[in-house]
């Protein structure tokens, strides 16, 4: 049996949304429980940033260039959003002008295989972030629940070596000692760290062939507000 000291009994990698719920649910079980996030970029939010452009009224303002869309299907994201309270208004498609039409108004179809995340998300579907919370303030707001402290940006994982006792976690500048750990990074970037035992073939074959899904987004800012 190990008799040493932990510095922390959970490391999570990654401080995206995925990193960050999984540590505000840690907090939520169980206070006494210590845990540190470890985030590669010198933000966090992973996938969900902003972008400052200018606005109307010679105002600079924060827009969503990352995620920003939920639907009802994220049951773990709603309620988190839900206890941080968290509003969220539905996506309008009843008004305006149309830039553009993809698949006649469906998010996700195919007609040579079926969906692979469940059914086909509709425009109907979907939840926008709107109003006063970009997306980055969401992860801001679930960072401040579970404590500035417990998170290091600029301090990738490079390698994380496993024995019967313990968990060792490897920056550039420090290692840490653990009892469990949390991968939430996306597959792409888990290839860049060394694992020891080295992971299976299967795994290194799925974590590969998994990419991100690409978007294309368009935001468009305006001096006056004519429709409104």
């Amino acid at each position: 049996m190990y008799s040493g000291n932990f510095d922390y009994d959970i490391i999570i990698v990654g401080a995206g949304i995925s990193g960050l719920a999984a540590a505000h649910a840690i907090r939520e079980k169980d206070s006494n429980i210590s845990f540190l996030v470890l985030e590669g970029n010198d933000r966090i939010g992973g996938r969900v940033h902003s972008t400052l452009l200018k606005a109307g009224k010679n105002r600079v303002l924060p827009f969503d260039t990352g995620g920003q869309f939920i639907c009802e299907q994220q049951i773990h994201l709603m309620q988190l959003l839900r206890k941080l309270n968290i509003v969220t208004e539905e996506n309008v498609n009843d008004y305006g002008f149309t830039l553009g039409d993809f698949n006649e108004g469906q998010f996700y179809k195919t007609d040579s295989m079926p969906p692979i995340f469940g059914e086909t998300i509709h425009a109907e579907d979907i939840i926008q972030f709107l109003g006063k919370n970009t997306a980055p303030e969401i992860c801001d707001k679930i960072a401040a629940a579970i404590g500035i402290t417990n998170i290091k940006t600029n301090t990738a994982v490079e390698a994380i070596q496993r024995n019967e006792f313990y968990v060792l976690v490897r920056t550039a500048e420090s290692e840490y000692k653990c009892q469990y750990v949390i991968l939430a990074v996306a597959p792409e970037h888990m290839m860049n760290i060394l694992f020891y035992p080295p992971l299976t073939d299967a795994k290194i074959t799925l974590y590969r062939r998994m990419h991100y899904k690409e978007c294309v987004k368009y935001v468009i800012t305006y001096r006056e507000v004519p429709f409104l």
